[in-house]
């Protein structure tokens, strides 16, 4: 993962067009797409990947995944349960979770931090019928994606299934947009 992320700062400042054809597997080319990319955790620190510090900026990443899951989940359950007790033990527990602990070289496993952002972004958009939040949303998944194919893949019957029972809810109580209109704004 060290390497991946290293890879990718030299890719995006030398040849972003080629970032898939990754220097391993010789003579295969875009032998990057057999592993995670890990190119939303790349950008944010290609400038220690450029300084020649690519052990550091693994570390960035992993120990920022920590605190941001966890202020991230505190951020989305203190604005759907108005409790910041609920919102502060539930930010520990998915920042500590032990599982985490077991996939420490793993990066793709623990940067779950756009997760929560994502869902804070649909119950929004729930709640406002604002579009921004569905464009937030969609956004924030693929920002997820880019930090784990995994992860992605593995939240995103979660989402659907919580925008679901969103929609069921708010439209049960009154509060929702039309059917054609949610469809419309989850596919932009």
């Amino acid at each position: 993962n060290t390497w991946i992320l290293a890879w990718d700062a030299h890719a995006i400042l030398h040849k972003p067009l080629e970032l898939f054809n990754a220097s391993m597997f010789f003579p295969h080319e875009r032998t990057l797409a057999y592993s995670e990319n890990l190119l939303g955790s790349a950008i944010l620190v290609a400038p220690l990947n450029w300084w020649g510090k690519p052990v550091l900026a693994y570390n960035v990443v992993l120990f920022t995944s920590f605190l941001l899951s966890g202020v991230t989940v505190t951020l989305w359950v203190r604005a759907i349960s108005g409790s910041l007790c609920a919102a502060l033990t539930a930010g520990f527990i998915w920042a500590f979770a032990p599982v985490k602990f077991d996939h420490l070289a793993h990066l793709q496993l623990l940067t779950g931090q756009w997760i929560p952002f994502t869902l804070l972004a649909i119950a929004r958009y729930f709640e406002t019928g604002a579009r921004r939040y569905a464009v937030a949303a969609g956004s924030l998944f693929g920002l997820q994606y880019l930090c784990g194919i995994y992860l992605g893949l593995m939240f995103l019957p979660f989402a659907v299934i919580y925008a679901g029972l969103l929609f069921v809810h708010r439209r049960a109580t009154g509060h929702i947009p039309a059917a054609a209109r949610v469809l419309r704004d989850g596919v932009v």
